[in-house]
């Protein structure tokens, strides 16, 4: 009885014959390994299009899937390093972004602009008007200024971190569903070292990024301003070719006391001195505007945020307060220059167009030379 089964089971396991063997060659000439999980990738692919009912669906009606799944919100790119990450030379920097955290705010930015535009409360000219512009963070009730993201601080957080924006669970779904993410999420950055990270990982979209979300949560001195110098200064921000909107909030506590402005000076200057000479601790502003300047930024998605840099209840017992009608007066003057788009000096055009019109140049001279003699 062992011997039978022993035998049947050889039989099932016999090798191929010449002619079987030269017939399984017929069938697959030449078919490789990648050739092989190609061919399964496409069968997966036709069966997936047949059999499920999501992807069955037109390809518009699944963009919007994927945008109200994936994107349509704000998130913080977390770079790979520390906080004093520019103390390290650049050499020795490996440029990535380890998490993408999702912001934890109440409101967006488009929507705190919105409040900002009622201007300052009724008799209290150092408070806003909207009782909502004093927003709280949920997860730990902590009191928080207008236009700070808690949520992007440096402190580790208990929190959810995404690694991935899409889940991998479907090479078809992944692929469709990053370009319809990377599109409609606002980018939002606190520290100019994630923002630098952010433009020079290998793996960034900088061609899909539309909103961008610059928070200058500004209480430093003159190492803060050089940081985010530096980080636009970046030949990477050239790639934000699809680039249409910002959300800039500028906070800075040297808004409220007018002698850090100009030595000896007891009032504050104009809004225009402000921009055009701006003062040690904000000395990054017109840097920052010239950036954005090269993108054509829309107006309907582009918004400014002046905020002061104290708690509520100590906005009145300032010795020079900033009020409302002043940051709102400085926002819309950054406002209105940021959408002014102007071209960066000496790269009006690229560099092989600049090439190829001093060679013609060059040519009709030649020629003239040619003509007269």
């Amino acid at each position: 009885m062992r011997r039978s089964k022993r035998t049947a089971a050889t039989n099932l396991v016999q090798p191929l014959t010449k002619k079987a063997r030269s017939s399984s060659h017929q069938q697959t000439p030449n078919l490789s390994f990648d050739d092989a999980i190609q061919d399964d990738e496409i069968d997966i692919t036709a069966r997936n299009a047949r059999e499920s009912p999501l992807l069955r669906l037109p390809g518009e009606l699944r963009v919007r899937i994927w945008e109200i799944a994936f994107g349509r919100r704000t998130i913080h790119p977390r770079g790979n390093g520390e906080q004093n990450w520019q103390n390290r030379p650049r050499s020795s920097q490996k440029w990535a972004i380890t998490s993408f955290d999702p912001c934890e705010e109440l409101f967006s930015e488009g929507e705190v602009y919105e409040m900002s535009l009622q201007g300052e409360a009724d008799a209290a000219p150092n408070h806003w008007k909207h009782p909502k512009m004093k927003t709280y963070w949920p997860p730990l009730k902590r009191h928080n200024f207008e236009g700070l993201h808690i949520c992007a601080r440096w402190q580790p957080r208990d929190l959810v971190r995404d690694e991935c924006l899409v889940p991998i669970i479907s090479k078809q779904i992944y692929n469709e569903a990053i370009p319809a993410a990377w599109k409609s999420i606002t980018w939002s950055f606190m520290h100019s070292g994630n923002f630098e990270h952010f433009l020079k990982s290998p793996h960034t979209r900088l061609d899909l990024v539309t909103q961008l979300s610059i928070i200058q949560y500004s209480t430093g001195g003159g190492a803060y301003q050089d940081s985010w110098t530096k980080a636009m200064a970046s030949r990477a921000m050239s790639g934000l070719t699809s680039l249409r909107g910002l959300n800039f909030i500028i906070r800075n506590h040297t808004y409220r006391d007018p002698s850090h402005f100009h030595p000896g000076c007891d009032t504050r200057p104009s809004t225009v001195d402000i921009i055009n000479n701006p003062p040690y601790y904000c000395q990054q502003l017109p840097s920052i505007i010239r950036r954005f300047q090269r993108f054509r930024l829309e107006k309907s998605r582009t918004t400014v945020l002046v905020t002061g840099n104290y708690w509520e209840h100590q906005a009145d017992d300032m010795k020079t307060p900033f009020p409302v009608s002043q940051r709102r007066e400085m926002a819309e003057a950054v406002r209105t220059q940021l959408l002014q788009r102007k071209e960066e000096k000496g790269k009006t055009q690229p560099k092989w167009a600049r090439n190829t019109e001093g060679t013609r140049r060059s040519a009709r001279i030649l020629a003239q030379k040619g003509t007269s003699t």
